[in-house]
Order: C-alpha cells, then sequence, then structure tokens
C-alpha cells in the first residue's frame, strides 16, 4: 500500500500531517518487509564492515542467544581495534518486532535506537526481514 495524500500546509499543519498518516501508521510491518543482512557473531569489525560496503547496507543484525543486536556504521566508526572487535560487544540489544507490530510503533523505535533498518522476527527470535526508513519513506511518496 502507498500513502498518496496531500496536506495543504498552514493552520493545523502538524494535525493535519498526524491525520493524513493514521493509514500508514496501522499497517503492519508485514506490508513493508524486506530481506535483513544478519552476519554471524563472531564475525569481525572489520569483515562487517566488509559486508556492508558490499551489501550497501548502513545496519546489519546478529542473532544473539534469543535477542537480536544491531550494528550500524556509527557503531563501527567508535572502534579503536576494527581486527579485534567483535559483534557481540559492538551490536545493541533491540526490541524484537513481529510482521503484525504496526509501522507506527517500529518508526518510534527506529527513532529512539537511531536505526535505519529494524529486524522483524519469528515468534522464536530468528530474524525473517527488516524494516527501513527508506521503505517507510517509499510508502509515504
Amino acid at each position: 500500500m502507498v500513502l498518496r495524500k496531500t496536506v495543504s500546509l498552514g493552520t493545523g499543519t502538524t494535525a493535519a500531517i498526524h491525520e493524513a498518516l493514521k493509514p500508514l501508521q496501522s499497517m503492519s510491518v508485514e506490508e513493508l518487509i524486506e530481506p535483513p543482512t544478519i552476519i554471524d557473531p563472531d564475525s569481525s569489525a572489520s569483515k562487517i564492515v566488509g559486508i556492508m560496503t558490499e551489501k550497501k547496507v548502513y545496519d546489519v543484525f546478529i542473532p544473539l542467544a534469543n535477542k537480536i543486536a544491531c550494528i550500524n556504521i556509527r557503531d563501527l566508526l567508535s572502534i579503536r581495534d576494527i581486527t579485534a572487535a567483535r559483534p557481540s560487544i559492538l551490536g545493541k540489544i533491540v526490541p524484537a518486532l513481529s510482521l503484525k507490530t504496526n509501522i507506527g510503533y517500529a518508526a518510534r523505535v527506529m527513532s529512539l535506537y537511531r536505526l535505519r533498518a529494524h529486524p522483524v522476527v519469528k515468534e522464536n527470535n530468528d530474524p525473517i526481514g527488516q524494516i527501513t526508513s527508506k521503505g517507510i519513506i517509499r510508502a509515504i511518496t
């Protein structure tokens, strides 16, 4: 579903924007799911940089003992020794999103954790996809 609505800018602009985005906010992430970039927990940071460069992604996901960690470019820039750093130390644990999670909630979580992509998982926390900020923007325009 693509949301194409013209919002007149003027009095009550914020309210009009919120009203126009309600259909998108209530959609499930299932409608915007994309393939994720999953990395091995034992990968080196330099290997992660290579994967991110090759796949042209900003965020990668690491399955860790029933949780999902996310590493983005910002996390990698703070490393002192890129050859020795391990993803299990670098990654931040993010809340799991299921296929039925609504996009409004997903966007809030992505903003809170400063992510451009967020993993979507099965009931057992296995990653099955991701929702991206680009995907959300494409749905708006």
